[in-house]
């Protein structure tokens, strides 16, 4: 088959009249609903479409509100429905990943975060990509996939096809998986990005045209013999350093997982984004999955044979991690997000386990582990936490969205210092997550320098600047090297007494889209990407791809001992590897 991809591009000035044909709908794009704004022209053109009797439906994508906010939904809820037409929404990155409350606001109003409608000769599907972290690529999770081919399924293979986006392929990194599903159909795809306006379009068997009075867009066209199927399945191994490398055993999971998979002595646990969580036995084999009722972003813990594990919409549980029964579980007013740590704290007298969990809000909750009893909270930034919190000696280091770096008591919560920018006016938006030798806290931030500052007074104790180093960011074993890459496709080791550039080796990783933490073994280097691969770096410093495990960004390499390591990705797959 050619292994071809056409791209039709329509530029349509505005017309004044649409003829009746086999189908006319009206498509919105980030219409960005503000409750503080009149949204007039918003109205005024669901005014006019209504009483347009050609217009047969709605199709909004992108951005549906501004904020994310519950109200902004439920106006734009109550506006389309006071019209006389059907609608569909595929939500955008502010009314999921940016909002407040996750999304949860928008699912409240809305529900579901596809959708998928025939109108006359065509069906209509929309698909949700979840955006990474940083940068502007975005992600198609298996569910989403899956649900999609399950669909085509119950379709002729001759049916005209309507697919919407928000995302165009070029952002999409899982995209040839998107295209080998839709191969040999007849295909438009509709792809919104940041175009904002509405178009009136009008189809019928054999033509396609847009009423648009804002934007180009551009239209994809998918012949049948376009594509070939390309299996990412199977772990594909490329040219190998002397190092003897092997596979123990891999997991694919095929679910979409934002966080890393949680250690734990020979057990593995690792929550899907649905609220499922699997148990892994020392071979990679499920022991035993456990259903929660909500969303999970958030890496859970371990502690004497109990996990915790918390919910985007409140919820903190404890699970016997053996079996994965529930112990117990309460409800929290906030939305929790970070990673979940764990601590010692004094407890009526007694030295009792407890657990601390960050919400989006900026609050730390700490809960003693045996009965979920609140010893404290506090906010001391009133600001979203943009990094992993960093447990260190009783001491959680974090980054906020206010611009500051926090250190708080695990065991009080009490404020220790807040870090900020001396002599500067440059606003940080950013922080790579902290790492620490336990003594001192570094990190990087979003206008590339590197600071080395100390864990217990939060003093500066080195800057190294002009590095342009992005937010992955590590500590080799012994604490000596700053290993770091900057956005010019550079390996950057630094030392960290000194912060002496002394090797740069040239490395494209692609544009960072997570925060990855490059860990030092042997005076080896390994390397996780956002494309997939992962890479060795040896004591010679010569760069091999030693595993690519799929077309997914890859957290962090996990160190099990000293030759044996932990790779997962965030489709779900997971490998244990060992390198000699």
């Amino acid at each position: 088959m050619k292994n071809k991809f056409t791209t039709i591009l329509f530029l349509l000035g505005i017309i004044t009249s649409i003829n009746a044909q086999n189908g006319n709908f009206a498509w919105f794009k980030n219409i960005k609903y503000d409750i503080d704004s009149t949204n007039y022209e918003f109205k005024e053109n669901l005014k006019l479409i209504n009483n347009d009797s050609d217009i047969n439906f709605l199709i909004l994508t992108g951005n549906i509100s501004a904020n994310g906010y519950l109200y902004e939904f439920e106006e734009v809820k109550t506006l389309l429905d006071n019209t006389s037409l059907k609608y569909n929404v595929l939500p955008g990155i502010n009314d999921i990943d940016n909002s407040q409350f996750l999304g949860i606001d928008y699912k409240e109003t809305f529900g579901n975060n596809h959708f998928i409608v025939k109108d006359k000769s065509v069906l209509h599907i929309g698909i949700r990509s979840q955006k990474y972290p940083l940068g502007n690529s975005a992600h198609i999770t298996p569910s989403e996939l899956n649900w999609l081919s399950d669909q085509l399924k119950r379709s002729k293979q001759s049916e005209k096809i309507f697919i919407y986006l928000n995302y165009p392929l070029s952002k999409i990194d899982n995209s040839l998986k998107l295209k080998n599903i839709l191969s040999g159909r007849d295909i438009r795809i509709f792809s919104t990005d940041e175009n904002t306006g509405f178009d009136i379009v009008s189809f019928n068997d054999d033509s396609l045209t847009v009423n648009d009075k804002f934007i180009d867009n551009t239209f994809y066209f998918i012949p049948q013999d376009s594509l070939d199927f390309i299996d990412y399945t199977q772990s594909q191994s490329f040219e190998k350093s002397k190092l003897n490398f092997s596979i123990i055993w891999q997991k694919d999971l095929n679910t979409y997982t934002p966080n890393n998979v949680l250690i734990d002595n020979n057990n593995y646990f690792i929550v899907n984004q649905k609220g499922n969580i699997y148990c892994l036995d020392e071979f990679g084999e499920i022991s035993w999955t456990h259903q929660l009722r909500s969303e999970v972003i958030s890496k859970p813990v371990a502690i004497n044979g109990i996990l915790v594990v918390a919910t985007i919409d409140g919820e903190l549980l404890s699970i016997n991690s053996k079996t994965g029964q529930t112990i117990q579980s309460i409800g929290i007013d906030d939305v929790l997000s970070t990673e979940i740590l764990k601590t010692k704290v004094d407890y009526y007298g007694i030295e009792t386990d407890a657990v601390i969990v960050g919400s989006k809000s900026g609050t730390f909750y700490c809960y003693t582990l045996n009965k979920l009893e609140l010893v404290w909270s506090n906010n001391p930034s009133n600001s979203d936490i943009i990094t992993k919190p960093l447990s260190v000696n009783n001491r959680i280091i974090y980054g906020s969205k206010d611009g500051y770096l926090y250190s708080i008591d695990d065991r009080t919560g009490v404020l220790y210092w807040k870090w900020e920018l001396k002599k500067t006016r440059e606003l940080i938006t950013n922080f790579s997550n902290p790492v620490s030798d336990g003594e001192n806290v570094f990190i990087s931030i979003s206008n590339g320098d590197i600071y080395k500052i100390d864990l217990l007074l939060g003093t500066t104790l080195l800057r190294i600047s002009r590095s342009n180093a992005i937010l992955s960011l590590g500590l080799s074993s012994t604490g000596r090297t700053i290993i770091t890459f900057d956005n010019k496709e550079k390996l950057l080791l630094n030392y960290s007494k000194t912060g002496g550039n002394y090797k740069e080796l040239k490395m494209d990783l692609g544009e960072e889209i997570t925060k990855h933490k490059p860990i030092e073994f042997n005076r080896h280097f390994l390397i996780a990407s956002d494309k997939g691969t992962l890479y060795l770096v040896n004591k010679s410093y010569n760069i091999f791809p030693v595993l690519f495990i799929g077309t997914s960004a890859l957290h962090s390499v996990q160190q099990i001992n000293e030759n044996e390591f932990l790779i997962s990705n965030f489709d779900g797959k997971i490998i244990y590897i060992t390198l000699q």
